[in-house]
């Protein structure tokens, strides 16, 4: 929510030239909308000095938050586990930024032939080869 002040002309007052006019203006910000992205409002900014009202204009800029940070379109967390999850496997329960829960349930690491995981030991063993 925005409050803008805008001036109107006084006819009462002689010494002042404008009275501020309050008004109000709702932004709605979309899911995906973009760091630095901006939102016009066309004439409803600041009139000139005795010319027509410009362009109200917003930009977004992404908050931090405490669980969860973003890069470019992607939503990024840290979830700390221990070595028997990471080996056997285990469930964790997130909550969305928009409350809805997202079940988190790796089954621990894969089948080594297949190429999708590789164990500590391995990697060094590749290292001591180069």
């Amino acid at each position: 929510m925005f409050q803008q002040m805008t001036e109107q002309v006084c006819e009462q007052c002689p010494n002042v030239k404008y009275e501020r006019e309050g008004d109000f203006i709702t932004v709605d910000i979309e899911k995906g909308m973009q760091d630095g992205q901006e939102v016009v409002f066309y004439e409803d900014g600041e009139p000139i000095v005795d010319g027509e009202a410009g362009d109200l204009k917003f930009r977004i800029r992404t908050a931090p938050h405490d669980r969860f940070r973003r890069e470019g379109n992607d939503l990024h967390t840290t979830v700390t586990i221990t070595l028997v999850q990471a080996l056997v496997g285990f469930e964790k329960t997130i909550k969305h930024l928009d409350e809805h829960l997202w079940i988190l349930a790796p089954r621990g690491p894969k089948d080594k032939d297949k190429g999708n995981s590789r164990l500590g030991i391995a990697m060094l063993q590749d290292c001591a080869q180069t």
